[in-house]
């Protein structure tokens, strides 16, 4: 079953950009595997549909899409550490700006005091689908 969008909006994480991904531009097609987080999440300043996944080898939680990007942003944010004494705290993240950018291979670099994080991708002309096994082949 195929679920077609007009656009859908994915997030793409630095670090999985940096070890498996491929460069992708605007105007370029691209073809993704995908996960979903529960509901949409909002990221920076609009709703997340869907996150790049190239690490996750279940491929039953997997989507495949098909689209052209039309637009890029990257993002930026402050962490703040959890408090010394209590290191089992997580980090927390707060994404401060955002960037358009043409083109992304996943090493933008970092702004003063904020840091790279990743990008939001708008994509149009989107078919997901449910992935098929032979299509996930990461491990």
């Amino acid at each position: 079953m195929s679920e077609e969008l007009k656009n859908c909006v994915v997030h793409v994480s630095d670090w999985q950009m940096q070890c498996c991904g491929e460069p992708f531009k605007i105007g370029g097609a691209v073809e993704w595997l995908l996960h979903r987080n529960g509901k949409p999440s909002e990221i920076y300043d609009g709703l997340v549909d869907y996150y790049y996944q190239h690490h996750n080898n279940q491929w039953r939680e997997l989507y495949k899409a098909v689209g052209v990007v039309d637009r890029i942003m990257a993002l930026y944010y402050y962490e703040i550490e959890p408090p010394s004494e209590d290191k089992r705290g997580t980090r927390e993240f707060f994404y401060k700006k955002a960037v358009e950018v043409n083109e992304a291979d996943g090493w933008e670099a970092d702004d003063g005091d904020l840091k790279f994080r990743g990008y939001e991708v708008y994509l149009s002309n989107c078919t997901i689908r449910p992935a098929e096994k032979y299509e996930v082949t990461f491990s």
